[in-house]
């Protein structure tokens, strides 16, 4: 299993499994507030000018359709 943080040797087995092994299960189960974050993240850029309107619309819109997918069940994380 690659990491983002990996330095190019190879982890033992047991410690990854323990470390980076339910990160998944994890990662579903807190998706849905990542995302009411994010949202909240982009609404206060916008607000500093930090992105323009048009882009903080868009990026809020597509993070409200990834919310949508998580609430339905339909949000699916692959490994």
């Amino acid at each position: 299993m690659s990491t983002l943080w990996s330095k190019g040797l190879q982890a033992n087995k047991l410690v990854e499994q323990f470390t980076v092994g339910r990160d998944r299960e994890f990662d579903m189960r807190l998706a849905r507030y990542d995302i009411i974050g994010s949202i909240s993240h982009v609404k206060m850029l916008g607000s500093t000018g930090l992105l323009s309107d048009q882009e903080s619309e868009i990026l809020c819109k597509e993070l409200e359709c990834l919310l949508n997918e998580v609430e339905s069940g339909d949000f699916i994380l692959t490994e």
